[in-house]
């Protein structure tokens, strides 16, 4: 947001950031409300379109990188896979009836492996842990305070879970990690 005031307050005329500044808009709040009618048709005329606004790089809490979304119809090849593998996790044989199973990419998302059936296999929760935490080495990285291996799923990137290290680390607030 600039930090220039370029508006002008319809009210009273003063430079503010808004339409109306704080003081008018506290005298006389419900100046401009909007009728159930003017909701309704607002609404009707939004309904089914993208909120561009607050996607992407244009959302406050945007930090940059790629978004999570696999590409339409991802729930109905999910299910494909899971049906044409018979629920049956393919690295260790146990059914959805034993143990949660998910759909996994052969080849990973993030490295342009494509969401489609050929890339896809059903695995367990646990094989799907092991295949993320250990089978890659991409995930491991070196704890910045002790040194010691652990699995990037820790919530502070950088930082192993060990206590001493997570009270290090946010004594440490100068430090740029």
């Amino acid at each position: 947001m600039s930090n220039k005031k370029s508006n002008k307050c319809s009210d009273c005329g003063k430079l503010c950031w808004t339409k109306r500044c704080r003081d008018c808009w506290k005298r006389n709040p419900d100046k401009f409300e909007r009728t159930e009618e003017h909701n309704r048709k607002i609404s009707e005329a939004h309904k089914g379109k993208p909120k561009s606004w607050i996607q992407g790089s244009k959302h406050y809490n945007w930090k940059g990188g790629d978004t999570r979304w696999r590409g339409g119809g991802w729930e109905s090849i999910h299910q494909q896979t899971k049906e044409r593998d018979n629920y049956t996790c393919q690295k260790c044989g146990r059914t959805r009836n034993e143990i949660k199973i998910c759909v996994h990419h052969i080849k990973r998302w993030q490295d342009g492996g494509a969401t489609i059936p050929e890339n896809l296999i059903t695995i367990c929760q646990s094989c799907h842990n092991k295949e993320h935490k250990f089978g890659n080495q991409r995930f491991i990285h070196n704890c910045k305070i002790c040194g010691r291996e652990y699995n990037s799923g820790s919530a502070m990137q950088g930082i192993c879970k060990e206590p001493k290290c997570r009270t290090a680390y946010n004594t440490a607030k100068h430090y740029r990690w």
